[in-house]
């Protein structure tokens, strides 16, 4: 059946509005080139400092020392972490969507800040195990999401690339991390056997502690400084939404694919 002029005539201005609003969209995306870089940046510096909770593996028999404890105690620390993680995460994944980027990641920090550096004043293990674990927990929890959902907004049509760039993060944080560590607790190398071996360490954990928390606290602000909070996509989902149903295959095919171009 052939279509009227009239419906003609409107497929033609929907069709023409939509790929006008959906170029309108992509130009203001080009515009903002630099927010999207500077995001996956941050994201990378946020998941190195996310991945120093790791480190944990490096620094446990150092732990173990400085607080007279068996080491199987400061085992728990790791595990503690990721059971915060499981029960916050839902959460901070929700928050993810619709909050401000830099807003969440601020609350993340402001609860991992002062908890971590309360950490490295105190001298027992019982007090030590909550607020660095609990505080490491619910700072990855709320904020783990929030560089790949940005990261994923600015760059849409390569989710898989940015995901890999961003959690690449994950890892070199823990490598560089578990390096500084070992300068820091034990900055001339002596052997474990050595007799001096356990007076160096015990008066080195604290240090190490507190400059580990200084250089995840400022690698946090760094990331959210570089952070922007991705373009809204409804706007583009509608215009591909309006395509799909008043354009035929073609015309909607070659639209998708402009859309992802």
């Amino acid at each position: 059946m052939e279509k009227s002029p009239r419906s003609t005539r409107l497929y033609s201005d929907v069709s023409v509005l939509s790929v006008h609003n959906l170029k309108a969209k992509q130009q203001e995306i080009q515009a903002d080139r630099y927010k999207a870089i500077l995001t996956v940046i941050g994201g990378f510096l946020y998941m190195s400092f996310l991945g120093c909770q790791y480190v944990v593996g490096t620094i446990s028999p150092y732990l173990a020392l400085y607080f007279d404890v068996d080491s199987s105690a400061t085992q728990l620390i790791l595990p503690l972490i990721f059971v915060t993680n499981i029960f916050v995460m839902p959460v901070g994944s929700q928050l993810a969507i619709k909050m401000n980027p830099k807003v969440l990641l601020t609350i993340g920090s402001l609860i991992f800040a002062p908890m971590t550096i309360a950490s490295t004043m105190v001298t027992s293990f019982g007090a030590f195990l909550p607020l660095f674990s609990v505080g490491f927990g619910i700072c990855n929890g709320l904020t783990y999401m929030v560089p790949m959902q940005h990261g994923w907004l600015w760059y849409p049509e390569r989710p898989g690339l940015i995901s890999g760039i961003i959690i690449g993060g994950f890892g070199i944080g823990t490598f560089v991390f578990c390096l500084v560590s070992e300068h820091l607790v034990n900055p001339e190398g002596i052997s474990s056997d050595d007799q001096d071996y356990e007076q160096v360490v015990i008066e080195n954990v604290p240090r190490m502690m507190m400059v580990l928390a200084i250089c995840n606290i400022a690698t946090a602000i760094a990331s959210i400084l570089l952070i922007f909070s991705g373009p809204d996509p409804s706007s583009v989902a509608e215009v591909a939404k309006t395509l799909s149903q008043n354009a035929p295959s073609r015309t909607v095919s070659g639209d998708r694919a402009y859309l992802i171009a």
